[in-house]
């Protein structure tokens, strides 16, 4: 966390003259992290530490590389786990958490697929200051399989409607704190692994 910490704010600072202690820091990061694609340390959430660092080379508009790229669909899948654990919990709040670690999960395996060198699609907006976000995603995945003649000009993604309706109540449990059930979080999963493994596993 210091480490990350410590370059966010060398960022922030607009200082060229850093760039050599931000790249060197960035190479600790990557070096931190484990083969199940997240970042662990005793004294903050796993789940948490991951997607603030991940969030840290999104802004950056870095480019991976294959080994990243390969962390970064890990780190999908893992959160994916997250998920499933959280609603066997049981409770409110955890299928609230449920449902945001759902979708991240889902996002940094598009990511890691749209950033594969078969496609090498641009996932930034804004300058490079956020990502596409998982529709956007879907879509741009649509239309490279469009291209390569996989799927008809007329067709949808297999799951994208019940994926795209799991997105929009994941924007209302986090900007009006919405309820949600435990029941289509369990649907939610089957169909986000089965997406995955239709499209984002080849």
């Amino acid at each position: 966390m210091a480490t990350l910490l410590a370059i966010e704010a060398l960022r922030r600072s607009g200082e060229a003259k850093y760039s050599h202690e931000l790249s060197e820091g960035r190479k600790r990061l990557l070096a931190l992290q484990t083969d199940s694609g997240a970042w662990e340390t005793g004294a903050l959430d796993a789940s948490l530490l991951t997607r603030k660092i991940i969030g840290h080379f999104e802004e950056s508009n870095l480019a991976w590389d294959n080994g990243t790229v390969g962390k970064l669909n890990r780190s999908g899948r893992a959160f994916v786990e997250i998920a499933k654990q959280l609603i066997e919990q049981g409770g409110s709040e955890n299928a609230k958490m449920a449902i945001v670690s759902l979708v991240h999960g889902l996002e940094f395996q598009l990511y890691s697929s749209l950033s594969s060198p078969d496609i090498s699609a641009n996932i930034f907006r804004k300058g490079g200051q956020q990502t596409i976000g998982a529709r956007d995603a879907m879509s741009m995945l649509r239309e490279y399989l469009i291209g390569k003649g996989e799927l008809g000009t007329d067709s949808t993604l297999k799951f994208q409607s019940q994926i795209s309706l799991m997105i929009s109540t994941r924007d209302s449990v986090v900007h009006k704190n919405a309820s949600v059930s435990r029941s289509d979080i369990s649907h939610w999963i089957k169909e986000v692994e089965s997406f995955a493994n239709l499209y984002l596993r080849r």
